[in-house]
């Protein structure tokens, strides 16, 4: 709010008349509006849930990878659930759906939407997850199985691969 808004506003709650308390009940109420369209302006509308490229910050779920190999990683989650959630299905909703590798040490670029990783047959990760509200470590084993496997990352959420290995849990 600008400064000469501010003083209008004591202005206009210090005046007393008949209408003084519709006065600073109307001034109250379009107060109201301007700070929601500044905000809107400011920040923008947030969106609904996607499953393309692009998010919302800070709603945008993220995957680091802090092991020593690759990490196979997708747009799209096609089913509900919720963070650390798996399926061996493939998670191909559609065809803009992007996939990439993650090479170790790097992380999903900020302002990215990346909701899923693959466990890769025959392997074990390692996972810890991060939320606004929890922090939680967990083991993916694929060891001795021919099947991938995808781990759900909710928005808002980050998704660090500590490490993999095959045939067992490191």
């Amino acid at each position: 709010m600008l400064a000469w808004e501010l003083s209008i506003a004591v202005q206009l709650m210090e005046v007393p008349d008949e209408g003084g308390f519709m006065r600073v009940k109307r001034f109250i109420a379009s107060l109201t509006a301007v700070c929601g369209v500044a905000t809107m302006t400011v920040l923008g509308a947030a969106p609904a849930a996607q499953a393309d490229s692009s998010c919302w910050e800070p709603l945008c779920s993220s995957i680091i990878n802090h092991s020593t190999l690759g990490v196979y990683i997708a747009q799209d989650w096609c089913w509900s659930g919720t963070t650390g959630s798996s399926r061996t299905e493939d998670p191909y909703c559609s065809s803009s759906s992007e996939r990439k590798w993650l090479n170790p040490g790097a992380g999903t670029a900020m302002g990215e939407d990346w909701d899923t990783f693959r466990v890769d047959a025959g392997y074990c990760y390692k996972v810890q997850f991060n939320l606004p509200y929890d922090t939680w470590t967990q083991y993916y084993n694929q060891s001795g199985t021919s099947t991938h496997r995808w781990v759900k990352v909710e928005d808002h959420a980050n998704a660090y691969i500590k490490a993999q290995k095959y045939g067992s849990c490191p």
